[in-house]
C-alpha cells in the first residue's frame, strides 16, 4: 500500500467534505476509506503528516471505527503501540483544536474498552497509569491532557449501547470493572486538581484555564455515573442494553437534568466530605461568570446534595457534617441572588442560577430527615432565603422576562416547601418514628413559620394571576398553549398552591370569597347595562372568576382520579369549628352554586347569553364536577369527624337531615341549561359529559341522581336534544346515561330509561 498517495487522497476527501458541492463525494470516499482492510498503520502516517484540524479529527474518527470493527485483524502490541502514539500525539501538540485531540483520546479508549477482555490485569490498570503520569506533569498541558483521558475513559465504559453487536454482559463487565478499579481515583485526582486551581483565586480569568474547565467537565461526568452496585435496574443477560437516556455531557446545549446520581457507601468519604461539599461551591462561586461552567457546576451540586442517612450508614456526626456545609453553602448562593435580583432584568439574567439553586434545596430537603435539618442553627436562614426567592420567581412570571427558566423554578419552589410540609405532616402521624420525630415546641415554631408562609404565597399566587390575567385580555395577544387549558398547563403548580393554603385555610378561603363575591357582583352589574364599551371590563372578569374557580376548586376538593377524594381535613376541621352563616368552605361553595345559575339562567339567542364566557362555563363545570365527587351526598362514616355544617346543607337525609338532593336536583337543571346554551361547544360539552361520568362512578352521586324527581326529565331532555349536539360527544353522553340508568334499583324504571336511550340511538 502506497500509504503517501492514500494520504493524499485522504487529504483531499477532507478538503472536499468542507465544500457542500463535493460533500455527497468526499464522505463517500471517507468511508470507503475506513472499510479498507489493514488500513490503521495509514491512519498513523496521515496523523504523523497533517497539521490540518480537520484531516486529524477525520483519521481520529477512522481509528475509532476501525478498532470497534476489525480489533481481532491486529496483533495486539500493533493497537498498544497506536495507543500510545496518540497519546503521544496529544501530549506533544497541545495546541490542538480541542474537538481534534478529544476524538484521539476517544480513539484511545475505545481501543482500551474494545479489547478489555484480552488484556492482563495489569494492562487494564495501565489506564490509569497512563492517566497518573499525565496529572504529575508540570507543564500545565499534561493535567490537562489527563482530564480529557479520563473523561474519554467514562464516555466508553459508562456506554451500555453497542453498535456492533456486543451484548450486555461484555458491556456490564466492563462498566463494574471501571466502576470499582478506576472512577473513585479519577475523582480523586479530578478534586485535587480543582482544588489547585479554585486555592487562593478571587476572580475567573479571561479566557478561562483550559484545565479548570476540563475539570469541572469531568467532575460532572462522574457526579453522573450510573452506579451498577446501587443501581435497582435489571437486565437480561445475553441480550443488548437499551439505549441509554443518559444526556452528552459535553453538549453544549443546557438542560436541567432529573436523574440522580445513588452513590454507593464507599464513596461517603469523598461525597459526604464538608471539605469536598465547601469545594464545589467555592469552585461555583468563581465560576459564575462563565454560565457553561456554572451550570455544570450546580448540576455537581445537585447530585452532591441529596445523600440520605442510608448513605452515612445513620452516622449522626457525618451526617451534621455534611448537611451543616450543605446549607451554608446554599445560604451563600441564595444571599448572592438575593442581593442582585432586584428587577425584571436581573431576575432574567440570574433565570438558570435561581432554578439550579432552588433544585440544590429541594432535593436537600426531599433526602434528608426534617430533624437533621431543623437542627441546624441556619435552618430559618435558609427557610427565609427560599421564601424570598420563591416571592422573587413569582414576580418574575408576571414581568416580561423569560418565562421558560422562572416559571420552572417557582415551579421547584413550591415542590420544595410542599415536601417540607409533606416532612412536617409525616412526623404528625403516630406511626412515625419517635426518634426522628421534633420536639412538641419545635414542630409547633415549624408549623407556625410554614402557615404564615404559606398564606404569603397563595396570596401572591391569587394576586398575581388576577394581574397576569389583565394584561392577557389587555395586550390582546393569543396565548400559545400547545392545545392544553389553564388546568393541564398549571395543574402541578395548582396542586402545590392547595397542600399550602390548607395548612391554615381561613386565611385563602377569606381572599377567595372577598375576590369570588366581588367579581360576581361585577358581572352581575355588567350584564344589566351592558355594551360594547364594558365588553372588555367582561373579559377582565371572565378571565378573573376562571382562575378563581381554579385555585377555589384545587383547595376545597382533591382531583381523586379513579377513586372517592375525602374532604381536606384541615377544611372539615375548620367547617366544623365555625357558625353555618360564617362557615367559610360552604359560603364559598353557595356562591359558586350561584355563579352557576347565574350564568346557566339565559336563553341561548338572549343578549346576555352573548356575554357568557364558554371558558368560564367549562371551568365552573370542572368545580363542580371536582367538587361534588367530596362534598355531596358525603358518607359519613368515612370520616373520624364530620362538620355538622357541611353534613346538613351537602349530605344526605337522614340523622344529619342533609339537604343534598336538593342541591342534586339544581345541578340536574344547571346540566341541562349548559347543554342548550353551549351545544356549539365542544369542550364545554366534554366537560358536562365528564361531569355527568363522575357522577355515573360515583356510587353517591348515582344513587342522587337516581333518587331526584329531576331525573326522568332528564333522560327525556337528554333523547331530545341529542341530534342537536356534535356527533364528537354522542358515544360518550350515551354511554354515561346508560351507566347512571343501570343502577335503577326498580326493574321497571331502569327498563324505561334505557327503552328511551336505546330508542334515541335508533
Amino acid at each position: 500500500m502506497d500509504v503517501a498517495l492514500v494520504h493524499a487522497h485522504f487529504v483531499e476527501a477532507c478538503s472536499d467534505f468542507q465544500v457542500p458541492a463535493t460533500r455527497a463525494a468526499a464522505e463517500q470516499v471517507l468511508t470507503e476509506f475506513r472499510h479498507t482492510p489493514q488500513i490503521l498503520p495509514a491512519c498513523q502516517y496521515i496523523l504523523d503528516n497533517t497539521e490540518s484540524p480537520m484531516v486529524q479529527f477525520q483519521a481520529a474518527v477512522a481509528v475509532s471505527e476501525i478498532v470497534i470493527r476489525e480489533f481481532s485483524a491486529y496483533q495486539r502490541q500493533d493497537l498498544v503501540n497506536l495507543k500510545h502514539f496518540m497519546l503521544s500525539y496529544c501530549l506533544h501538540r497541545p495546541r490542538l483544536p480541542k474537538y481534534v485531540r478529544d476524538q484521539l483520546l476517544l480513539a484511545v479508549a475505545t481501543i482500551m474498552k474494545r479489547g478489555f477482555m484480552d488484556w492482563s490485569e495489569e494492562e487494564r490498570e495501565g489506564m490509569f497509569t497512563n492517566v497518573k503520569e499525565l496529572w504529575d506533569m508540570q507543564d500545565g498541558h499534561g493535567p490537562l491532557l489527563a482530564s480529557a483521558l479520563s473523561g474519554g475513559y467514562i464516555d466508553q465504559f459508562s456506554n451500555m449501547k453497542s453498535s456492533i453487536g456486543f451484548n450486555w454482559e461484555f458491556h456490564h463487565k466492563c462498566k463494574v470493572w471501571f466502576e470499582n478499579h478506576m472512577l473513585q481515583r479519577l475523582f480523586q485526582h479530578a478534586l485535587q486538581t480543582l482544588h489547585n486551581q479554585c486555592h487562593n483565586r478571587e476572580y475567573l480569568t479571561t479566557p478561562v484555564p483550559d484545565i479548570l474547565a476540563e475539570t469541572i467537565v469531568l467532575a460532572e461526568k462522574i457526579l453522573h455515573w450510573e452506579f451498577d452496585a446501587t443501581s435497582d435496574q435489571t437486565a437480561l443477560p445475553g441480550v443488548a442494553a437499551p439505549g441509554s437516556e443518559k444526556e452528552d455531557l459535553d453538549s453544549d446545549q443546557i438542560d436541567i437534568r432529573r436523574t440522580f446520581t445513588l452513590f454507593p457507601t464507599s464513596w461517603r468519604p469523598l461525597i459526604g466530605n464538608r471539605d469536598v461539599i465547601w469545594l464545589f461551591f467555592s469552585a461555583y462561586m468563581l465560576v459564575q461568570s462563565d454560565e457553561r461552567l456554572a451550570h455544570r457546576l450546580r448540576q455537581c451540586l445537585i447530585q452532591l446534595s441529596g445523600q440520605s442517612p442510608k448513605f452515612f450508614e445513620n452516622n449522626q456526626e457525618a451526617m451534621n457534617d455534611y448537611i451543616n456545609a450543605m446549607v451554608q453553602g446554599i445560604v451563600k448562593c441564595l444571599n448572592d441572588i438575593s442581593a442582585t435580583a432586584t428587577d425584571a432584568n436581573s431576575i432574567e439574567e440570574q433565570g438558570p442560577q435561581i432554578l439550579g439553586v432552588i433544585q440544590v434545596v429541594r432535593r436537600l430537603i426531599e433526602n434528608i430527615p426534617l430533624i437533621l435539618l431543623s437542627h441546624q442553627g441556619d435552618f430559618y436562614r435558609l427557610l427565609n432565603d427560599v421564601t424570598k426567592l420563591t416571592t422573587i420567581c413569582l414576580r418574575g412570571t408576571v414581568e416580561d422576562v423569560d418565562q421558560g427558566w422562572i416559571s420552572e423554578a417557582f415551579d421547584e419552589c413550591l415542590a420544595t416547601w410542599v415536601s417540607l410540609v409533606m416532612s412536617l405532616q409525616s412526623m404528625e402521624e403516630p406511626s412515625h418514628d419517635t426518634n426522628t420525630r421534633l420536639q412538641q415546641h419545635e414542630m409547633e415554631t415549624l408549623q407556625q413559620y410554614l402557615k404564615n408562609f404559606s398564606f404569603l404565597i397563595v396570596e401572591n399566587y391569587i394576586e398575581t394571576r388576577i394581574e397576569m390575567s389583565n394584561a392577557s385580555v389587555l395586550s390582546d395577544e393569543e396565548e400559545v398553549d400547545g392545545g392544553m387549558n389553564d388546568r393541564e398547563l398549571y395543574g402541578d403548580q395548582l396542586t402545590s398552591i392547595a397542600v399550602l393554603a390548607r395548612l391554615d385555610p381561613s386565611q385563602s378561603l377569606r381572599q377567595l370569597q372577598h375576590l369570588a363575591s366581588d367579581r360576581f357582583a361585577r358581572l352581575k352589574t355588567l350584564f344589566s347595562n351592558g355594551n360594547e364599551e364594558s365588553e372588555r371590563q367582561m373579559d377582565i372578569i371572565h378571565e378573573h372568576m376562571h382562575w378563581i374557580l381554579l385555585v377555589s376548586g384545587s383547595i376545597l376538593a382533591d382531583a381523586g382520579e379513579g377513586e372517592k377524594p375525602l374532604i381536606p381535613n384541615s377544611l372539615m376541621q375548620l367547617s366544623g369549628m365555625q357558625p353555618l352563616q360564617e362557615d367559610q368552605v360552604v359560603n364559598l361553595s353557595r356562591t359558586f352554586l350561584e355563579v352557576l345559575q347565574f350564568l346557566s339562567n339565559w336563553s341561548t339567542n338572549s343578549l346576555e347569553a352573548s356575554y357568557c364566557s364558554p371558558q368560564v362555563a367549562e371551568t365552573l363545570i370542572w368545580f363542580f364536577e371536582r367538587w361534588s365527587k367530596s362534598y355531596l351526598l358525603i358518607d359519613e362514616e368515612d370520616y373520624g369527624y364530620v362538620s355538622p355544617n357541611i353534613a346538613r346543607i351537602f349530605g344526605k337525609p337522614g340523622s344529619s337531615e342533609g339537604e343534598g338532593l336538593h342541591i342534586v336536583d339544581t345541578l340536574i337543571e344547571q346540566i341541562k341549561a349548559n347543554f342548550v346554551m353551549w351545544n356549539a361547544e365542544k369542550d364545554v360539552l366534554t366537560q358536562v359529559i365528564r361531569w355527568l361520568n363522575t357522577c355515573g362512578i360515583s356510587r353517591n352521586l348515582k344513587n342522587g341522581f337516581l333518587m331526584s324527581d329531576r331525573f326522568p326529565g332528564f333522560i327525556e331532555f337528554i333523547t331530545q336534544i341529542l341530534e342537536h349536539l356534535p356527533e364528537i360527544v354522542h358515544n360518550s353522553l350515551v354511554q354515561t346515561i346508560v351507566s347512571i340508568s343501570s343502577a335503577a334499583s326498580d326493574g321497571s324504571v331502569r327498563d324505561k330509561y334505557l327503552g328511551l336511550i336505546f330508542g334515541m340511538v335508533e
